[in-house]
């Protein structure tokens, strides 16, 4: 690559990830020191069009406890669902204002028919 030999205001278009790899740097390292190069005035850098970057970093130590805890709380999420949709079935209140209700309406007038409710 013979971008140690470019003259002022002479633009190159680079493979960042292979020139980083050259380097020693990771892609996201040397786009941090591309970046602080440019912002103290030592060359000019404009990012073009790019594929995604993905790095997959280590997992932290505690990562079995994390998941263990994220599967409690969803046990008992699911749980709760279950008990609400049960409550919803056995309640005698009309459906639409219980639906009303859990989408924060308020339902002003009760169907005909509807047991235990009354239209406030």
């Amino acid at each position: 690559m013979e971008v140690g030999r470019l003259l002022p205001e002479e633009a190159v278009e680079i493979d960042l990830i292979a020139f980083a790899e050259q380097l020693g740097y990771t892609p996201s390292d040397f786009e941090a020191q591309l970046l602080d190069w440019h912002d103290r005035g030592f060359l000019r850098y404009r990012g073009g069009q790019r594929g995604v970057l993905l790095e997959l970093l280590p997992a932290p130590p505690d990562v079995a406890e994390r998941i263990d805890q994220l599967l409690v709380e969803y046990d008992a999420q699911q749980l709760q669902r279950v008990e609400a949709l049960a409550s919803y079935a056995r309640s005698s209140q009309c459906r639409h204002s219980v639906l009303a209700a859990h989408f924060g309406q308020r339902l002003e007038v009760v169907l005909v028919g509807a047991v235990g409710d009354r239209a406030l």
